[in-house]
């Protein structure tokens, strides 16, 4: 799924606790090759959260929330 900023999501093991998307970080792997690994960049979501705090989370564990 794609985010944007602004929108709203949660991490799929805590749904009761929605944030607003307000960053992306991009972190380059290593270009080794290994045994089942994925070398794909990863992408954290980081989340806002209405007491201010924040939480960086892989953007393949989000879901958004309408």
């Amino acid at each position: 799924m794609n985010y944007k900023i602004g929108d709203k999501a949660s991490h799929f093991m805590k749904c009761h606790k929605v944030g607003t998307v307000v960053d992306f970080v991009y972190v380059k792997t290593n270009n080794q090759w290994s045994t089942g690994g994925s070398f794909e960049n990863k992408i954290y979501v980081v989340l806002k959260y209405d007491d201010n705090t924040t939480e960086q989370i892989i953007k393949s564990d989000l879901v958004k929330v309408f």
